[in-house]
């Protein structure tokens, strides 16, 4: 993936690179564009996560009618589970720390913030292997149990990193 920070800073018109010459202004401006991107990248990482969400609905399809409806509410979880994750990166706070906040979000912790969120990338994508491979399953007709309860515990790991990012947040990481 492109350096989205990067990509933005290069972007600035010509009036935005003549006040970051404002002592005041340069900082301010820096920490909005890396909280920007962040949510840019989270919302992104987001519309990948529902992609997954609603395979998990047309495998629960394909198990009705494949004649496995055991595995329907086992699959449900990981469809639970899947929306948690989306919904907590869709809504996770982005490090916003106004002028009168007595907490305040240093740069390098939205730096850590911005890399941590790019991990999820790769959550993403495993997320995707482990659907992946319960279609195989279901495909095959055989070890669909485990690989949902491997799909479900991927999502599992994925939903339980992610409560370390409220940590570099606290900045108790």
């Amino acid at each position: 993936m492109e350096d989205t920070l990067g990509k933005a800073q290069e972007q600035k018109g010509k009036l935005e690179k003549l006040a970051e010459k404002l002592p005041f202004y340069k900082g301010y401006k820096e920490k909005e564009l890396r909280r920007e991107t962040d949510k840019l990248l989270r919302d992104d990482v987001a519309r990948q996560l529902e992609v997954q969400w609603r395979r998990v609905a047309d495998l629960q399809r394909q198990l009705l009618s494949g004649g496995m409806l055991i595995y329907v509410d086992d699959l449900q979880t990981v469809e639970t589970r899947l929306r948690r994750f989306m919904d907590r990166v869709r809504g996770a706070s982005y490090g916003y720390s106004g002028a009168f906040n007595v907490t305040k979000v240093k740069e390098d912790t939205l730096d850590a913030i911005y890399n941590f969120d790019i991990t999820l990338l790769n959550n993403v994508e495993a997320i995707k292997t482990g659907l992946d491979d319960v279609q195989a399953a279901i495909d095959a007709g055989q070890e669909v149990p485990a690989a949902i309860r491997k799909a479900s515990s991927i999502v599992g790991v994925a939903n339980d990193t992610f409560g370390e990012r409220e940590k570099i947040l606290r900045g108790t990481a």
